[in-house]
């Protein structure tokens, strides 16, 4: 048995297909595991998300009855938003200890790993890290994206007026494009700190940007099928929750039909919270797209973890040599 801290006798080293098939091997090993975490998952994120929805109808309410009413439209307006900042706080902190149980599953043949209140706030801080370096990245590369299609857009207008097909795409193309490269290129080095962070303890910033070196290419490669798979995913996925029960659909609607009004939005979130049915209805509907995206979902964990246990076993190999 491995003390704590130290990396399994043997492991495979990283490749595309053997991190993208390491979710096979999970299910292979443990279908009843994987199953009940599954349904857990699912019921958890399908429940918590309809509340949500539901409750934001039931105060969205307040705005139909203080219409007429500035100073009972901002009090309304601001418990929404409290309420709202709230629930995506205890979201992420439900999905962290979900995460660091898939963890504790992926690792459990690997290396023995204790999962307690310490690996739970470890992952948390992990995602929390990852998240806030892309909310920052996004924002700088968003805004020099726009800052460089501009001299584009005028260049484009000097030969006559641009149409809007043609605005839009290279508008697009100079803000997502730099963000994707640095998903890519950036990101994918950090692939493996929640599962390094889970296995090891501390926050190994160092070690898991040190563990991608030389496989960069592998993650790459690995990122850009498991993203095109989840692209198709989300486009589904959009595509029934815009057809089937639920607000959505409405909400777009409002909006579009509304646009001066920045309260639209809520009157639809109101009309779902008044319908059982669409409720319901709407909580079946995402507990199928939960149990249909954790496929996707174990995939990218297993690029993760195979990284990270890679990475352990080569530290364990400089230390020796």
């Amino acid at each position: 048995m491995n003390g704590p801290g130290t990396a399994p006798a043997a492991a495979p080293g990283f490749s595309v297909t053997g991190a993208l098939g390491m979710a096979r091997e999970v299910f292979r090993t443990r279908p009843v595991s994987v199953v009940r975490l599954v349904l857990f998952q699912a019921l958890i994120f399908a429940t918590l998300g309809t509340a949500q929805l539901w409750l934001m109808g039931y105060m969205g309410r307040g705005f139909e009855d203080a219409a007429r009413d500035p100073i009972a439209l901002m009090q309304a307006n601001a418990l929404i938003s409290l309420f709202s900042l709230g629930a995506s706080l205890s979201m992420v902190a439900v999905w962290a200890w979900i995460e660091a149980l898939w963890l504790e599953l992926y690792v459990r043949d690997r290396r023995p790993a204790e999962l307690d209140l310490g690996a739970f706030f470890r992952v948390l801080a992990a995602f929390v890290i990852l998240y806030l370096i892309i909310m920052v990245a996004t924002f700088v590369l968003v805004f020099a994206g726009a800052i460089i299609a501009v001299p584009f857009m005028i260049a484009l207008s000097m030969g006559g007026e641009p149409g809007m097909a043609t605005v839009i795409s290279v508008t697009l193309a100079a803000i997502f494009a730099p963000l994707i490269v640095f998903m890519l290129l950036v990101m994918s080095r950090l692939s493996a700190l929640p599962a390094l962070a889970f296995l090891r303890g501390g926050m190994p910033l160092g070690l898991a940007w040190r563990g991608a070196k030389g496989r960069v290419g592998r993650l790459i490669a690995a990122w850009s099928v498991w993203g095109m798979l989840y692209l198709v995913a989300m486009i589904i996925m959009v595509a029934i929750l815009a057809l089937g029960p639920g607000p959505f659909a409405d909400v777009f609607r409002e909006v579009i039909e509304n646009p001066q009004d920045p309260m639209a939005q809520y009157r639809a979130y109101a009309a779902f919270s008044r319908s059982p049915g669409e409720v319901a209805g709407y909580w079946g509907v995402t507990v199928a797209a939960n149990i249909l995206f954790a496929a996707l979902l174990m995939a990218a964990r297993g690029i993760g973890v195979s990284l990270a246990l890679d990475t352990m076993v080569r530290e364990v190999a400089a230390d020796e040599g």
